[in-house]
């Protein structure tokens, strides 16, 4: 047997782009002027205010995350900076990330999960919000997975190592999975403290001076490129 240990949000979902970059691009495709520093700021308090209190259910869709975002976005943005941007606005950024993120799972994420699950068992392990398994449903992507571990159903975060150890559970003892993420801290530096391998999707870097310069044995630049490597990553144990 051979087990690959995906990331969800930022790797499956966006094919590497940070969700940062990718709101960033939202609200640039629909002609709403923000600066570059209050949108990673809003972007923060947002992601800590879901973190922190309970904003997002279980059978919450990805549309309704990202309508919840959202509304954030506009409480902070009115709050901290007194930029008011209009519902139909912020209607039209939430739409725009809901179709980005479909087109590139549709394109990019089937296609090479329909590969790897012939190879390897998959398993899912993501900093989430308690609704990851309504969301890969959503998607049709439930289905490739041999278990799903998540941040908030198991009380441990990313980069703790316990929730890659939970994942490990998922394989026998002789399998060592190999971990594909986008985020250096949260994926690969956990995986390799562990001993597992690991894959580097690095497209945009959120805070560079942490990643630029880091080494590691694979690198891909779109999650495409991970069919190629199978044989390789899965014939050296």
């Amino acid at each position: 047997m051979n087990g690959l240990i995906f990331d969800y949000g930022g790797t499956l979902d966006t094919n590497g782009v940070h969700w940062f970059f990718m709101f960033k691009e939202a609200y640039l495709a629909c002609r709403i002027d923000i600066d570059e520093g209050v949108l990673r700021s809003v972007y923060v308090q947002t992601e800590r205010a879901l973190e922190q209190g309970k904003h997002i259910w279980p059978a919450d869709s990805f549309y309704s995350v990202l309508q919840k975002k959202t509304a954030f976005h506009k409480l902070f943005l009115k709050e901290t900076y007194s930029i008011d941007i209009s519902q139909d606005k912020l209607n039209s950024v939430t739409n725009y990330c809901y179709m980005r993120v479909k087109n590139n799972i549709e394109r990019i994420t089937v296609p090479v999960l329909d590969i790897s699950a012939q190879q390897a068992r998959l398993v899912l392990v993501s900093n989430f919000y308690g609704n990851l398994e309504t969301v890969l449903s959503e998607f049709g992507l439930k289905k490739y997975f041999y278990s799903i571990v998540e941040s908030a159903q198991v009380g441990i975060r990313k980069p703790d190592t316990g929730i890659f150890k939970i994942g490990a559970r998922s394989f026998p003892p002789s399998v060592n999975p190999v971990v594909v993420g986008d985020s250096y801290k949260n994926d690969i530096a956990p995986a390799l403290s562990l001993g597992m391998r690991a894959v580097w999707l690095k497209v945009d870097g959120y805070q560079w001076n942490e990643t630029e310069n880091v080494e590691t044995p694979y690198r891909i630049s779109t999650l495409s490129e991970i069919v190629d490597l199978l044989p390789q990553l899965l014939e050296s144990k």
